[in-house]
Formats: C-alpha cells, sequence, structure tokens
C-alpha cells in the first residue's frame, strides 16, 4: 500500500489547524529576526565566521517559509522550511565541526516534519542523504579535512536546542490535532456506512417480502386470471 501525504490523505490542502499555522508562523518569523540579530552580532564582533552562513540560511529559510505560509500555502511552507533548513544544517555543520556541530539534532525533526508532508520517498531521499553524510564526515574527520570544533557557550547550546524542541512541539501537537480530525473523519464515514448498509438491509427484505407476496398471489389466482 502506497505511502500518502498527510495532504493527500486529507483531501484537504491544509494539513495544519489554524492555530496551528498561526503559531508556526510567529516561530519562523522570529526564527528569521534572531538568526539575522544573532549572525549580525557575530560578524561584528570580529572576522566572517563559517557560522554566519547558518545564520544566514536560517533567515532566508525561514523568511520564505514565513510568506509561504501567511500566503496560506501551509504545505509548501512547511516544504520550504524542512528542506532548506536541512540543507542548511548540513552545510553549516560542513564548515563548523562536521558530526560535532550542534544544528545536526534538528536532523531527526526535520525528517517526522517531512514524511508528515511530503510521504514515503521524500523521507527516503532525506534519510539516504543524511546516512552518505555521516559517512562522509567520518572519512573527513578521519582524514582531518574538518576544522576544528568551535568552542560555544551554554546560551548558544541553549538557543539551538530551544527552538528544536519549540518546533518539534508545534508540529507534534499539529500532528496530533491531524490525527484525531482524521479519526473522526473516519468514524463519520464509518457509521455513514453502517446506516446506509442498514437501509439497504432493510430495503432487500421489503421487496423480498413484496415478491413472496406476489407469487402467492399469482399461485392461489384462479385460472382465468
Amino acid at each position: 500500500m502506497k505511502l500518502q501525504s498527510a495532504r493527500q490523505l486529507s483531501g484537504n490542502p491544509q494539513v495544519m489547524s489554524g492555530d496551528s499555522v498561526v503559531v508556526l508562523r510567529r516561530l519562523t518569523l522570529l526564527l528569521g529576526i534572531g538568526s539575522l540579530l544573532i549572525g549580525g552580532a557575530v560578524l561584528a564582533g570580529g572576522p566572517f565566521n563559517p557560522r554566519n552562513l547558518g545564520f544566514l540560511s536560517a533567515t532566508m529559510v525561514a523568511l520564505l517559509s514565513y510568506r509561504e505560509l501567511s500566503a496560506g500555502r501551509v504545505d509548501r511552507g512547511l516544504v520550504v522550511l524542512c528542506w532548506g533548513f536541512f540543507a542548511g544544517s548540513l552545510v553549516t555543520a560542513t564548515m563548523v565541526a562536521g558530526l560535532r556541530t550542534p544544528v545536526l539534532i534538528a536532523l531527526p525533526f526535520l525528517q517526522m516534519t517531512i514524511a508528515w508532508v511530503q510521504g514515503r520517498r521524500a523521507v527516503g531521499a532525506m534519510t539516504a542523504i543524511i546516512v552518505v553524510y555521516l559517512v562522509a564526515m567520518v572519512a573527513a574527520e578521519a582524514q582531518g579535512l574538518l576544522p576544528e570544533p568551535v568552542p560555544r557557550s551554554s546560551l548558544a547550546f541553549m538557543t539551538i536546542y530551544g527552538i528544536t524542541c519549540l518546533g518539534a512541539a508545534v508540529m507534534s501537537l499539529s500532528m496530533a490535532d491531524d490525527f484525531r480530525r482524521q479519526l473522526a473523519s473516519a468514524n463519520a464515514l464509518t457509521d455513514a456506512l453502517a446506516r446506509k448498509d442498514a437501509e439497504r438491509a432493510r430495503s432487500e427484505a421489503a421487496l423480498q417480502e413484496s415478491e413472496r407476496r406476489f407469487r402467492s398471489m399469482i399461485e392461489w389466482a384462479p385460472e382465468t386470471i
């Protein structure tokens, strides 16, 4: 059986409830502005740092996703958000410290979200890229091709983990709401089918009774008739 995305299963282009869309839109706007401010502060504090590329990509992805969400294109906004942050995370990790870069903690969250929005092929492609990337980073570190890890403050770790957990909470609640809507719709459809089956059974019983009575009338009717 082919696994479809949540949008295809629901038959509705909007895979999130209105309240969840509002929260996600605000979160992406906050993420875009925050990344821009943090990146600017890091750049102003010294020469260019590879982390600036991550902040810049996060800003662009968040603002593009915010634009799509604001226009009501929720599924497209989620796709932009997932694949944009996915690509940005891999590039940033490669330039900063490889597999030791904290931003990679967001990868499982991105896999979960893209599976919900786009289905099996998308999450399969993302997983394949992750596996290849992990093997490549291990080989690159063994050959000494990666830069030395940059010391990070507790505030930086808190920011990365906090954003990831907040995003995962929003998406998890949205998925739970969508599942409950789908379950309620399926239950309503099941009840409607059961009512139709009962009505059909009653109609068939009435038809059979009419046929029985008609046959009895014919059998007992005078021969002249």
